[in-house]
């Protein structure tokens, strides 16, 4: 049981530009991965989700969805992109292989699946299985063996299945090249989790296990691998980020006691930083030249470094800016917001809020109003924080310096995965149904 990521504002000047480039149009009409347009987990700028729902209010379209999957979806022009991992026994006739919501299973041969729907409608427009065998490893009770999220840049999609392989497809559901990176050892068999980050023409794939652990680059049209790098830690979950400092972007990653920066173009490691705890789950979190990492295994840690001073070993005279060893998250990653940062406590629905800039709490450990357990990433957009638990229960939160909850939104269904926000829909994929948010 293990995930997260998170990042900062700075009302001081920086000469960092460190944020995923992508175009306005990607950033208004478009999710094309993992925490969205600048993987930040903020939306757009006009970005208008609804406030308020529930199974009878503002659900514009729900579908069913075959398997289980904790990956999050895309939204790429007018159609949803996902994965999926299908127990075969479901398809039997008479069988019934997850009547509930429930773990992932590696007794029996699973399907591994991308499929395509109408963002209008939520109807399948293709699927296709790019393998089928059997899991060599169960996973965490909570997890699934589709939980690394797809990537649309408009032309390709990135899907990861971890040791179930790394596939390129075009729009139209057609597999351009692969690649069978082995079989992961994870800590006590928990599984897999990390998602790809794809930047320009380069895809960035994360291998953190109790074997040998490496970072590795691959070329986004051909699959050729461009380098890889040997990693000193043992499992971690957490996904790579790439943040362009100055004119060079690089490639962050937390690991076991220490977060490293590697050159996206060569694989050369620039920086690292000691002082992470055990096990990652979350992800980094870059904004205005600020990096946030954090972790609750094993100790709470939370750091802030000012990316254009990291630079060889970083501590407080080089680079690392504040820290804070309270309340950290453990599997949702934080999100960033107008200087603000939010996280969750461990896994639990008690929200924190610090000032990016000087690590100074505004508030810790408010409760969210029917939030047991969190592990979808909290979203912010429109003024607003959106925070989804495992028990179907959206709470959205007054972006400020004080808690104010908005609204307590309920769905019949598990959510794991960090939902879609797009214009004026939020896409929420549960572990049965696919969901489609709108004011009507």
């Amino acid at each position: 049981m293990l995930h997260a990521r998170l990042l900062a504002g700075l009302s001081i000047p920086l000469p960092v530009l460190a944020a995923l480039a992508v175009s306005s149009h990607a950033q208004s009409a478009e999710w094309p991965g993992w925490r969205g347009p600048t993987a930040s987990g903020v939306a757009a700028e006009g970005a208008r989700p609804p406030l308020r729902w529930s199974e009878e209010e503002n659900v514009k379209w729900k579908v069913e969805l075959p398997g289980l999957g904790n990956s999050s979806p895309a939204v790429c022009g007018q159609r949803i992109y996902l994965t999926t991992a299908i127990d075969v026994r479901e398809l039997e006739p008479g069988q019934v292989a997850r009547a509930q919501p429930g773990p992932p299973q590696a007794d029996g041969v699973h399907r591994f699946v991308v499929l395509a729907l109408e963002r209008s409608s939520g109807a399948k427009v293709w699927e296709t299985v790019v393998r089928e065998e059997r899991p060599h490893e169960k996973g965490h009770v909570t997890g699934s063996h589709a939980s690394a999220s797809i990537h649309c840049n408009g032309e390709r999609l990135v899907a990861f299945f971890g040791s179930r392989g790394l596939y390129v497809l075009d729009l139209g559901g057609k597999v351009l090249w692969s690649k069978d990176l082995g079989d992961m050892k994870t800590l006590v068999g928990f599984g897999e989790g990390s998602t790809p980050a794809v930047h320009e023409g380069t895809i960035v794939v994360q291998w953190d296990e109790e074997g040998p652990s490496f970072v590795a680059a691959f070329e986004l049209e051909t699959g050729a691998e461009r380098w890889r790098r040997k990693r000193e830690t043992d499992s971690s979950w957490g996904s790579p980020i790439v943040a362009r400092v100055g004119a060079k972007p690089q490639v962050i990653l937390t690991g076991s006691s220490t977060t490293l920066a590697y050159d996206l173009a060569t694989g050369e490691p620039l920086w690292s930083c000691a002082g992470m705890s055990k096990n990652p789950v979350n992800t980094p979190v870059v904004a205005d030249g600020l990096l946030f990492v954090m972790n609750s295994y094993e100790g709470n840690v939370i750091q802030a470094i000012r990316l254009a001073e990291a630079k060889g070993q970083v501590d407080a005279q080089h680079g690392l800016l504040w820290t804070h060893d309270r309340h950290a998250s453990y599997v949702p990653t934080p999100v960033v917001h107008e200087g603000r940062l939010y996280f969750l406590r461990d896994s639990n629905g008690l929200l924190n809020c610090l000032d990016a800039a000087s690590g100074k709490e505004h508030y810790l450990g408010a409760r969210l109003t029917g939030a047991g357990t969190v592990h979808a990433s909290p979203i912010a957009a429109a003024g607003r924080v959106y925070v989804t638990s495992r028990e179907g229960t959206t709470v959205v939160v007054r972006a400020g310096d004080e808690f104010a909850e908005l609204a307590t939104n309920t769905l019949n269904d598990v959510f794991d995965a960090t939902p879609a926000f797009v214009g004026a829909e939020i896409f929420l994929r549960g572990h049965s149904h696919l969901y489609c948010i709108a004011d009507q």
